[in-house]
């Protein structure tokens, strides 16, 4: 049996800003489960993460989602397509409550439907909420929320999109070790419904304990693909890290 096509593919993408090669001639992909995205800083984990949602658009090569390439098209088209993100900062409505901002998440067709009810798009938002673990914040202002729950807020709008892709820009960033672990098994549970996960994380206890596989990023360029165990005891990738807490940090 022939094994499934990649959801997502890039070759020889090329991305500079100024002298600064962020991207170097990237070539890989990603398909199903998760998938780990580590690199010291400045390595081009979040270039390229702009890149496949349409964020920035690359200086050379092609970009393929779902069979589609898919260059030049801009975020909006993208997401249509079944792919959704999270930053680095959250990016919510601070003013709206908890449940607004999730239902402004909604696909257009969740949201806009005339074959949808009011009642079945709130069910849709409760549920969302429910996967992340903050239903009982719904009423809230977003800016009432800690930073922990403010990262949860804004993974419940992601998958209200239904996506089939979901890239998370340093989701951890900022929480406690309790709040990692829970976010840990969240991000699993949305894994275990379907949605295929690219990670970025400087937390690499989070990255190893949930990616089936790891790419690991250095000066725009791969420099080791495999799992878990095989990328933290190559050599490379541990020189890579001298400097930046190493490899077990």
């Amino acid at each position: 049996m022939n094994a499934a096509p990649p959801l997502i593919s890039v070759a020889k993408i090329r991305k500079s800003f100024g002298s600064n090669k962020a991207l170097d001639g990237i070539s890989t992909h990603f398909s199903s489960g998760i998938t780990g995205l580590i690199g010291p800083n400045g390595s081009g984990k979040t270039t390229l993460i702009n890149i496949l949602c349409g964020a920035l658009k690359p200086d050379a090569g092609s970009i393929e989602i779902f069979g589609r390439d898919v260059v030049g098209q801009g975020q909006h088209e993208i997401a249509r397509l079944g792919v959704a993100r999270t930053f680095q900062t959250p990016a919510v409505f601070p003013h709206m409550t908890v449940f607004d901002n999730v239902a402004a998440g909604l696909s257009p067709e969740g949201l806009m439907s005339n074959l949808r009810s009011r009642r079945h798009s709130a069910r849709e938002v409760c549920e969302c909420l429910a996967v992340v673990g903050i239903e009982g914040r719904q009423f809230d202002e977003a800016t009432d929320l800690p930073l922990g729950e403010l990262r949860r807020l804004e993974l419940a709008r992601a998958i209200a999109r239904r996506p089939k892709f979901l890239l998370l820009d340093e989701p951890a960033s900022g929480m406690t070790p309790v709040e990692t672990d829970s976010l840990v098994a969240t991000i699993a549970d949305i894994a275990e419904r379907g949605v295929a996960v690219l990670i970025v994380e400087h937390k690499l206890e989070v990255v190893m304990s949930l990616s089936e596989r790891i790419l690991v990023l250095e000066r725009g360029k791969v420099i080791s693909d495999g799992a878990p165990e095989t990328v933290q005891s190559d050599p490379v990738v541990r020189d890579a890290y001298l400097g930046f807490g190493g490899l077990d940090a």
